[in-house]
């Protein structure tokens, strides 16, 4: 652009450097999004006729980010189970097993569904605390359900053997950052 177009044309000097500008902001190299995740291992269950519902409480705690991470974005919880039955009275067969997984605040739904021998459902979970900076510390939890569908009529014991499979994504400005969450977990039966 020559000076004497510059100068009649002050507009299309701006015009320039702001395409210029966010040319450069577009190819700057911004955060990559990764997924962060673990594996809790598995709490064995055993639901009996005098014992057909357990509750469970899992809290996930962190007062970290991953490494190069600023903030988590679409944090889920899996539960997944597998289950088995002996002992069912007079050849009965084995009961089907009511699993949930919701909020423990009471917001939610607490809808079951049924399996016979494995399940798997998601929940996706919500930080509180002060998840940006994790100042103090930044938690979340839900209750896990499961129920014999028979009331214990069928006898026997059902074992349900459940583990959870925690996944997150974060923006990392690291290039190859560790894929583990720094979440600690507990699991309580209430």
């Amino acid at each position: 652009m020559s000076a004497d177009v510059a100068a009649r044309h002050p507009w299309a000097v701006r015009l320039v450097l702001v395409t210029a500008c966010l040319a450069l902001v577009a190819s700057s190299s911004d955060a990559n999004t990764y997924t962060f995740g673990m594996d809790v291992p598995a709490t064995t269950t055993e639901l009996t006729t005098d014992l057909t519902t357990r509750v469970y409480r899992v809290e996930l705690r962190t007062t970290d980010f991953p490494a190069g991470a600023t903030s988590y974005e679409h944090a889920v919880a899996v539960v997944r189970g597998s289950i088995s039955s002996e002992g069912m009275t007079g050849g009965a067969p084995s009961p089907y097993v009511a699993h949930a997984a919701y909020d423990d605040d009471g917001d939610g739904q607490r809808e079951p569904r049924f399996a016979l021998t494995d399940f798997e459902t998601t929940i996706p979970l919500d930080f509180a605390g002060a998840c940006t900076t994790i100042t103090v510390p930044c938690m979340t939890s839900f209750v896990v359900e499961l129920s014999r569908a028979d009331d214990g009529e069928n006898g026997g014991t059902v074992t349900v053997t459940w583990s959870l499979l925690l996944r997150a994504k974060a923006a990392s400005w690291e290039e190859n950052p560790s894929h583990e969450l720094p979440w600690t977990v507990t699991v309580e039966e209430i």
